[in-house]
């Protein structure tokens, strides 16, 4: 069981899934049923994510998810960081309490950070810096015991971020990524284990 370190790009994760979930991004068309089955999927994918995490062990996988054909590997989650602007998050007004408190009791970490309001969204990777920071931060300067580092993103702004990792640590990387959604140069050129949690997860959640 490999010690690991996971970092979510929650702004893309958290487009991803009301994408995949067909949920409007306009506050006032989304029902109750449709906000609190969104939620309940968000928990159980954190919770998966820390309690039973599976990587599918093919470098050529497509993101696809063979549970009963391929051999797993299992990883403790070491810690769990997720980056986002989240006043900026689409449907963010109608968590309440806020998507901050909403993390921090489904028992991950929520790292906001802090940048200047811009109605041109001159910030727009402001996320993706402060994980790439936060990841160098704790395998450089910290050296958190980790083996292996996870990064959930479809957002190709982290692929410098992936090289470097291979390049200069010798750790295991992997990506968390959804299908149709996550850029192929991910899987052809630099990540060895893939995986299509999104698939897998919202199906658990609404069985």
């Amino acid at each position: 069981m490999k010690r690991t370190a996971i970092y979510v790009d929650f702004d893309n994760i958290y487009s991803a899934i009301l994408g995949k979930l067909g949920i409007s991004t306009d506050h006032k068309k989304v029902t109750t049923f449709q906000l609190e089955l969104f939620k309940e999927v968000l928990k159980n994918f954190f919770r998966e994510l820390k309690r039973n995490l599976y990587f599918i062990q093919s470098p050529l996988s497509s993101f696809s998810y063979f549970e009963e054909e391929i051999e797993k590997e299992s990883h403790y989650c070491l810690c769990l960081k997720v980056f986002a602007e989240y006043e900026m998050l689409p449907l963010h007004n109608l968590f309440s309490p806020s998507v901050q408190i909403f993390l921090h009791n489904a028992g991950v970490t929520p790292l906001n950070p802090f940048i200047a309001f811009s109605k041109n969204k001159e910030n727009r990777n402001a996320a993706d810096l402060a994980l790439t920071l936060s990841v160098i931060e704790d395998v450089v300067v910290k050296r958190i015991p980790a083996e292996a580092i996870i990064i959930c993103t479809c957002d190709i702004d982290l692929y410098p971020l992936f090289v470097w990792l291979r390049e200069h640590t010798g750790k295991k990387v992997y990506l968390g990524g959804f299908s149709k959604r996550t850029s192929n140069i991910y899987d052809a050129t630099i990540i060895d284990e893939c995986h299509d949690p999104l698939n897998h997860w919202t199906t658990k959640a609404t069985d």
